[in-house]
């Protein structure tokens, strides 16, 4: 298990905040209007994740809250600043935030499986064989729900459109 550390916590101005390239590619970024009512109305609570960029910084978790916080016209945002994260380690965080706090379609979850296998090939992924078990536990699903779900990016585009609706029953558009 990673040493715990501390967060850095800071407002930092939003436009000088860009957005993890990966996060536009996998889900997306609906109800901001119904989360920017609302901060408006409760006030906002939770800092997002950024990493430093340069002279810049990027999200790696809050796409959606920075969004709405931009919709209000607010200038700055409380962010948490991660140290030495890697790619990898960035990746996963935009992964497990996404599949924990949002109910994704059932193609942003193909999405974020095929995403997610990506870092076992870069990390030399030690299940080989078992990739499928793996993948699973880390979403929380059964084997069969995941091959299912990587069914559907073999789909064409006009059938991956169903599957991007919530609780879309995409077990029915398998490929042949």
């Amino acid at each position: 298990m990673k040493k715990v550390q501390a967060p850095e916590v800071k407002l930092i101005a939003i436009d000088q905040i860009d957005p993890n390239p990966e996060n536009k590619k996998i889900f997306s970024m609906d109800d901001i209007d119904h989360l920017a009512k609302i901060i408006d109305e409760e006030g906002y609570s939770t800092p997002i994740e950024v990493v430093v960029k340069g002279d810049r910084y990027e999200v790696v978790s809050g796409h959606r809250r920075l969004e709405a916080m931009k919709k209000l016209g607010q200038e700055f945002i409380p962010c948490y600043i991660a140290k030495n994260k890697t790619e990898t380690e960035k990746t996963r965080a935009l992964i497990s935030s996404n599949i924990t706090t949002r109910q994704l379609t059932p193609l942003e979850i193909a999405k974020a499986i095929d995403l997610y296998k990506q870092i076992l090939k870069t990390e030399g992924n030690k299940y080989k064989g078992r990739e499928r078990t793996q993948i699973a536990e880390y979403f929380g699903i059964t084997e069969s729900s995941v091959y299912r779900h990587e069914c559907l990016l073999k789909l064409i585009p006009e059938l991956q459109a169903y599957a991007n609706k919530p609780l879309f029953p995409y077990s029915c558009l398998q490929k042949a």
